[in-house]
């Protein structure tokens, strides 16, 4: 039961890690905000310990690191854009599993397909391989803008795209999708 709760509670703050990043950094010492992010991180590695989701570990432990490093890295250099990276990095860790199942079958939404329905036809895998090289490309363009948000050094302007503008683009890709599927494939 604890273990849930921190899963809950790191997962609330990493899905609102370029907020609290904007508010840490307007409100308190670069070290302090660091070290709270790498607290954080490590709840979360700990939370995921012994998950039975496989493709999920494959996408929290890569970005937990990353997150770990890029945090440690802002501690140890005094830099806060170290910190702002993190958006990049998770898009990155994303791109990389999502490839990777392209290559090394099922695919990742394959894999969710089947958390509904364990019998899939080969017209289903087909298409969800398709919607698996679609979200590659939006991780692709995705981590491209949020790199450009960190080297404009506006912060504003990285926090308005990384904890607003990125997550209405997943909103509309996964709505989008799901309209496809239900009123045009009728599934």
């Amino acid at each position: 039961m604890i273990k849930r709760v921190w899963q809950v509670i790191s997962g609330i703050v990493l899905a609102c890690y370029p907020l609290v990043i904007y508010l840490g950094l307007e409100t308190m010492p670069l070290n302090r905000i660091a070290v709270l992010i790498i607290a954080v991180f490590l709840l979360r590695l700990l939370a995921m310990k012994g998950s039975r989701l496989r493709f999920l570990k494959h996408l929290t432990i890569p970005a937990a690191v990353g997150g770990i490093t890029l945090s440690s890295a802002a501690l140890l250099c005094n830099n806060q854009q170290a910190l702002l990276l993190y958006p990049v990095l998770v898009s990155l860790s994303c791109l990389s599993v999502f490839a990777w199942s392209l290559v090394k079958p099922p695919s990742i939404i394959e894999c969710f397909a089947r958390l509904q329905a364990e019998d899939l036809p080969e017209q289903a895998v087909a298409y969800t391989r398709k919607v698996t090289m679609i979200w590659c490309l939006f991780f692709i363009v995705n981590g491209a803008i949020a790199l450009i948000t960190v080297l404009s050094k506006n912060q504003a302007l990285w926090t308005l795209y990384n904890g607003l503008v990125s997550y209405l683009l997943m909103g509309t890709l996964l709505g989008g999708e799901w309209l496809y599927r239900k009123r045009v494939l009728k599934v």
